[in-house]
């Protein structure tokens, strides 16, 4: 039963967590196309936004892996959803989870600590950051930017 309900809030946070990082995805690509509508000197806003999108799909990549590797079934190196779902198969057996299924999610649960600090410091920190510089350049405004906040 504990196993289980370790495994259930390691599912919970996984789906929160590759929420906010598909959500903070889709801002790095209206950031990027406010950027392209901008009259004003970008450069600098353009390379920063570009790290924040390389960095925002290196976590996905940790999280969920290659995907175009994954159709063709070609190795990658381990996930945290892989490592979940190792975890999850455990659950499944009559003999009840063995020690790989116990060391996969407690491996899937330090992954995902150390992705969930990378994408709290990019929400917390960087995209708003990025948000106010694109006010600054004179870029349109981003979906889920208030009004009242670009003047």
């Amino acid at each position: 039963a504990a196993f289980r309900q370790e495994m259930e809030s390691l599912m919970g946070e996984i789906s929160a967590t590759s929420l906010q990082l598909s959500n903070s995805m889709d801002k790095v690509k209206a950031m990027e196309t406010a950027l392209s509508r901008s009259s004003g000197d970008i450069a600098q806003l353009s390379a920063d936004v570009f790290t924040a999108k390389k960095d925002l799909n290196k976590l996905d990549l940790m999280l969920n892996g290659n995907s175009a590797k994954g159709e063709i079934g070609a190795r990658t190196p381990p996930t945290v959803q892989g490592r979940m779902f190792i975890g999850y198969r455990g659950l499944m057996t009559t003999y009840g989870p063995t020690p790989t299924h116990k060391k996969s999610v407690a491996d899937a649960k330090t992954e995902l600590k150390t992705i969930q600090s990378a994408l709290s410091n990019i929400v917390d920190t960087v995209m708003p950051k990025l948000e106010s510089n694109l006010k600054s350049v004179g870029a349109p405004m981003i979906e889920g930017q208030m009004r009242e906040n670009r003047n």
